[in-house]
């Protein structure tokens, strides 16, 4: 792994516990929160959980490996000298599903 590979995916690594605790159990709140950040951090459970009903242990795997991804997907790019782009197409595919998950969550989500 060269060092282009590596800074994105480390960067991601330690944001991914930082993002958890203020995405679950700060804006979660133990089910009396109002879940706004963990919409905005981790879009994909909340639309999965609205569409299903339920948390899909799936869907929690990926949600908890979201940020790695992000930062393997940068990490490859940075090597090709193609970064901006995949920062770009993560930042709108991260918005739309921002977007989908205020859009089409629950009551239990509000």
């Amino acid at each position: 792994m060269s060092k282009k590979f590596k800074i994105p995916l480390y960067i991601s690594l330690a944001i991914t516990p930082l993002a958890l605790w203020f995405g679950i159990i700060i804006s979660g709140g133990g089910g009396h929160g109002d879940y706004f950040w963990t919409k905005i951090l981790f879009p994909l459970i909340i639309i999965s959980s609205s569409l299903f009903g339920q948390f899909l242990v799936l869907f929690l795997i990926i949600g908890i490996s979201q940020f790695p991804i992000y930062g393997v997907i940068i990490g490859k790019a940075n090597e090709n000298n193609k970064i901006n782009i995949a920062i770009a197409s993560i930042l709108v595919f991260h918005a739309i599903t921002i977007w989908a998950a205020f859009t089409f969550s629950g009551t239990s989500f509000s």
